[in-house]
């Protein structure tokens, strides 16, 4: 390194995001390493509690797909159950397709930003 900067990996932070077809965004950022199902199910059950229509017996319901890569916490049992019982479905997308999945350009688009970024950030 030919320069002092942030290259440490002592704080680790944990994004979890959602987007939905019509562009409307939901995301969680906080301090914790990595994404453990508790987080990720707390996640989805806060989405789908506080998005109008996605209650069944509400008159806006309309069934949703939600779909995500191979993290081992999209593959719960506890967060399928979250899913299904709500009336919704779950599609995982294939491993090593990031094409297949939208939100992965908002992510590559993050994580440029972040790069270009990174010198002036000063603190959390």
């Amino acid at each position: 390194m030919r320069e002092p900067g942030p290259y440490g990996h002592a704080k680790k932070w944990t994004l979890i995001l959602a987007i939905d077809c019509a562009g409307r965004k939901w995301c969680r950022f906080a301090k914790v390493p990595g994404t453990t199902v508790e987080i990720f199910n707390s996640f989805i059950a806060d989405n789908i509690r506080t998005t109008h229509g996605m209650v069944p017996g509400s008159p806006a319901f309309q069934s949703r797909v939600f779909m995500w890569d191979n993290l081992s916490a999209h593959h719960s049992v506890i967060v399928y159950n979250t899913v299904t019982w709500t009336g919704h479905q779950v599609l995982a997308r294939p491993p090593y397709r990031p094409c297949d999945g939208p939100i992965e350009y908002v992510f590559n688009h993050l994580q440029v930003e972040l790069t270009h970024r990174i010198y002036t950030i000063t603190d959390e």
